[in-house]
C-alpha cells in the first residue's frame, strides 16, 4: 500500500510493548531469575511476508476501493462547488432519473460547468479596470459565492480524507495487533521473557521469526 510504513508502526509497537517488559505469562515462570531468556523477531521480514498473505490483500484493496471512492466524490463535489442547495437538489433528482429528455439533459451539463462558468466571469471582471456600478456588485456577489464554495469543498474534502486515514490506522492497527499477539504466543511456548526486534540485537538470542510466520501463515523468504 503506498506510502504505509507498516515495519516502522510494527517495531515501535513491538518495542514498546514487548521490549524489557516481562510477558503476561511469563512472570511467574521467570521470577527469581538472575537472566531471563531473551528471543528475538525480524520485523522486518515478518512484515514483508505478512504483506504478501491473501488477507493483508484483502485490506488492502480495501482501502483502495475506499480511497477511489472519497476521490471521485470529492471530484463531484469540485465540479459542483457554487451550486446553491436548491440546485444541488436539481441535479441530484435529475441524475437519479432512468429516462431523462434531451432538455433535461443538458441542465444537467448547464449545472455540472456552471462552476466553471461562474470563475470565467469573476476573472474577467476582476481583470477589468473600470466597473459599472452593476458590475462592480456582480463581482461582489461572485467573490462571495466563490469563497463560500471554496471552504465547504475544502471541508468536505477534509472530512474524506479523515475518513481514509481512519481506515489506514483501523488496518494498521488490526495488522499489527495480530502480529503481536503472534509474538506473544511463540515467546510463552518457549518461556521466554524478553522479546526484541532483530535489528536491536548483536548476538545471542533465539529467533522466534519463522515460528511467527507460521503462526501467521506466512512464509519465511528464502
Amino acid at each position: 500500500m503506498h506510502g504505509w510504513k507498516l515495519t516502522s508502526v510494527v517495531a515501535a509497537a513491538v518495542l514498546g510493548g514487548l521490549v524489557a517488559t516481562a510477558l503476561p505469562g511469563n512472570a511467574q515462570k521467570n521470577k527469581g531469575k538472575a537472566d531471563p531468556a531473551l528471543g528475538y523477531v525480524d520485523l522486518a521480514k515478518v512484515t514483508d511476508q505478512v504483506k504478501q498473505t491473501q488477507e493483508w490483500q484483502v485490506l488492502v484493496r480495501q482501502y483502495e476501493d475506499m480511497q477511489t471512492k472519497l476521490q471521485e466524490e470529492i471530484e463531484a463535489l469540485n465540479r459542483t462547488r457554487y451550486l446553491t442547495k436548491a440546485e444541488l437538489e436539481e441535479l441530484k433528482t435529475l441524475r437519479a432519473k432512468k429516462t431523462v429528455s434531451d432538455g433535461e439533459k443538458k441542465r444537467i451539463e448547464d449545472l455540472e460547468k456552471q462552476s466553471d462558468v461562474l470563475d470565467r466571469e469573476f476573472s474577467t471582471l476582476a481583470g477589468t479596470e473600470r466597473l459599472s456600478d452593476d458590475q462592480q456588485k456582480r463581482l461582489g456577489e461572485l467573490d462571495k459565492l466563490r469563497k463560500t464554495g471554496i471552504t465547504v469543498l475544502q471541508d468536505e474534502a477534509n472530512r474524506r480524507r479523515e475518513q481514509l486515514a481512519q481506515l489506514q490506522g483501523k488496518v494498521l492497527d488490526e495488522m499489527q495487533g495480530k502480529i503481536l499477539k503472534k509474538v506473544e504466543e511463540v515467546a510463552d511456548n518457549k518461556d521466554l521473557v524478553l522479546i526484541l526486534d532483530r535489528q536491536a540485537v548483536l548476538f545471542g538470542g533465539q529467533d522466534l521469526t519463522p515460528d511467527v510466520l507460521r503462526k501467521l501463515g506466512a512464509t519465511a523468504a528464502k
